[in-house]
């Protein structure tokens, strides 16, 4: 199956309504690989010269497909217009019509996850985040990733914990948006441990409700290591995959989740 060739044509005017002279660039914001055919599209720029009554038409490869990698990226749209400031904007393009015009090309924001690497993504916790005394889940600060509608991932949090009070122990919880469906699991020192060498914990739910907790053990003299891994296949609503954390037990005395923890999301196609 070869990727679907759109036309994409407008008519640009200067700021003086005048039919405008200058030229329009496509590119690419990821390059796309065909899975069936072995095509190979890259980032090289389209450019376009304007005609003399401001007009262009340009074949495009469409920027979404079930069959590529990555299956949904985005162009980046720039004119250069005599007379006027450089303009930039991003848009997908469908492969669902043949041809459209400029105008009705859907503008996505330039945050959009599309405009990031499709592949992978790497999260940095940079800085310790402290809990005392509380048993109550709260967001982590750093730790989370923002999820398309629709989209597949694998994830894993690689966590250190820093010493604490040996009765509080440490309890996770996920959260996704509404309609999201998948399973996690985590490994850590088993609950209530006395060591760092104690009994392991293992142990998977299918809940990402912000609620539905695991708890580990912690220790009082050594950092430990906790790891959260999982699969995730998002509904209809964009939103995060967000990490929850308490201590499991109220106790006095500090509780953290250390600097250089991660979360590394892989997009699956």
């Amino acid at each position: 199956m070869s990727l679907t060739v759109v036309t994409v044509s407008g008519s640009l005017r200067d700021p003086e309504g005048n039919n405008a002279k200058g030229k329009v660039i496509f590119q690419l914001i990821n390059e796309i690989s065909e899975t069936d055919s072995n095509e190979i599209i890259t980032r090289r720029p389209v450019v376009k010269v304007l005609d003399a009554s401001g007009d262009f038409s340009v074949n495009l490869y469409a920027s979404n497909s079930s069959s590529s990698i990555p299956p949904s990226t985005a162009y980046r749209y720039t004119t250069q217009i005599e007379g006027a400031p450089i303009q930039e904007k991003f848009f997908v393009l469908d492969g669902g019509v043949s041809a459209i015009n400029i105008t009705d090309l859907l503008e996505i924001d330039p945050g959009s996850d599309l405009l990031t690497s499709p592949i992978m993504k790497i999260i940095r916790k940079p800085a310790d985040e402290t809990l005392n005394n509380t048993a109550t889940l709260q967001n982590d600060d750093d730790l989370k990733y923002t999820l398309l509608a629709g989209e597949t991932i694998s994830f894993d949090f690689n966590l250190f914990v820093g010493t604490g009070p040996l009765a509080a122990d440490i309890k996770f919880a996920l959260n996704a948006p509404s309609g999201a469906v998948g399973r996690w699991g985590i490994v850590g020192l088993a609950p209530a441990a006395t060591s760092e060498v104690g009994d392991t914990k293992t142990t998977s739910r299918v809940t990402f409700d912000g609620a539905t907790s695991e708890d580990v053990g912690t220790d009082d003299t050594v950092a430990t290591v906790v790891s959260i891994s999982g699969t995730l296949i998002n509904g209809g609503t964009p939103g995060d995959l967000q990490l929850l954390w308490a201590q499991q037990t109220a106790t006095v005395g500090d509780t953290k989740v250390l600097t250089g923890s991660t979360l590394t999301v892989m997009r699956i196609f």
